[in-house]
């Protein structure tokens, strides 16, 4: 069971009134709001361009750098994914590796969302990904269960944690099926639900202080209800719909403060904020996408802090999370520190 003590409470509230403003129309109100303090960002570095270089190769004075770049948003949170080929390949830097980040955390005021594994994959530019052979034995054993008991155990009590994130967007592979294959995509959705379900008790067995959560895809429809329920917070990531008055990026909003309402736990917001390759169009999807999330006193960490190597973080290597017809850039920092123009710093607690 995890411990409240390591929940970020610090600082005055940065939200909009939870009430709709005059002439809003209404919206769901969370009553589980603990985490509406969190703010700040999904965290690759710029050096990585899949998900095994970001402990493979790390750097720590590059880590340092840019988590300082962080704070002239006022972030107060960063999610880092890894993945356990990592560990494999050196336990021992693994551990090292992490130890020295959780510590250049501390330094910038900063806790972590420690991303367990990553099931998103951009088939153009992949980045990584738990493979399917590994989600398809239906549990957790192995080298996987070692990774899951050996991270979360020597972590467990760590101060800078906000709290472990099993998986970036399980059931990802599973919209792209032909819907002719339904048979297919509800066995895989079967075992993939059962793998994390599994997985979700192992990291509880390890007694951490930290809650778990599972950071599950826009779309709704293949995200078992069992997800929500192997959790401590549910974790949603908004993207689409922030145009047309924000009708759609409304609407998923408020889908998931109804399924913490009814589950009577936190909510989250681990990813949001559409890319674009006009910065004034990025500039009106982060003002409408937050300013939702807020008013619902949703706390969100933004995709993504720094541009790099990966997909969406260089202008040529794009993804279509985007409205129709755009291309997706979704970065905040430069590579050489500069803030991305129309992304400069401003009083966040008037989005």
């Amino acid at each position: 069971m995890f411990n409240r003590r390591h929940i970020f409470t610090s600082g005055k509230s940065t939200l909009l009134a939870p009430q709709a403003a005059m002439g809003e129309p209404p919206h769901e109100t969370l009553r589980n709001s603990q985490y509406q303090n969190i703010k700040g960002f999904n965290y690759i570095p710029s050096y990585a361009s899949t998900i095994w270089e970001t402990i493979d190769q790390f750097d720590a004075a590059v880590w340092d750098r840019e988590f300082g770049y962080s704070k002239r948003f006022h972030a107060n949170t960063l999610r880092i994914w890894c993945d356990y080929l990592s560990f494999q390949r050196d336990q021992d830097h693994f551990l090292r590796s992490w130890e020295t980040g959780l510590t250049l955390a501390k330094k910038h005021g900063l806790k972590i969302m420690f991303t367990l594994s990553n099931r998103w994959v951009d088939a153009q530019w992949p980045f990584g990904q738990l493979d399917l052979a590994t989600i398809l034995k239906g549990e957790p054993n192995g080298e996987y269960r070692k990774y899951l008991e050996t991270v979360v155990g020597h972590f467990r009590d760590h101060p800078q944690i906000l709290m472990w994130d099993l998986c970036n967007e399980p059931f990802s592979v599973i919209p792209t099926l032909p819907e002719d294959r339904g048979l297919f995509r509800s066995l895989l959705s079967e075992k993939e639900s059962g793998f994390w379900q599994g997985a979700a008790a192992i990291v509880k067995a390890a007694r951490p202080s930290q809650p778990v959560t599972i950071g599950l895809h826009t779309s709704h429809d293949w995200n078992p209800d069992a997800m929500h329920d192997c959790v401590d917070v549910i974790s949603c990531h908004p993207y689409r719909g922030w145009w047309d008055d924000a009708a759609g990026f409304k609407d998923i909003c408020d889908y998931y403060v109804r399924i913490a309402n009814r589950k009577n736990k936190p909510l989250i917001c681990s990813e949001t904020c559409q890319g674009s390759k006009n910065n004034d169009t990025r500039r009106q999807i982060i003002e409408v996408s937050i300013r939702e999330l807020e008013r619902r006193r949703i706390g969100w960490l933004a995709w993504q802090l720094m541009g790099g190597k990966h997909v969406t973080a260089r202008w040529d290597r794009t993804d279509k999370n985007c409205r129709p017809g755009d291309d997706s850039v979704m970065y905040w920092v430069e590579t050489d520190g500069r803030t991305r123009p129309r992304h400069e710093e401003r009083d966040w607690r008037t989005w």
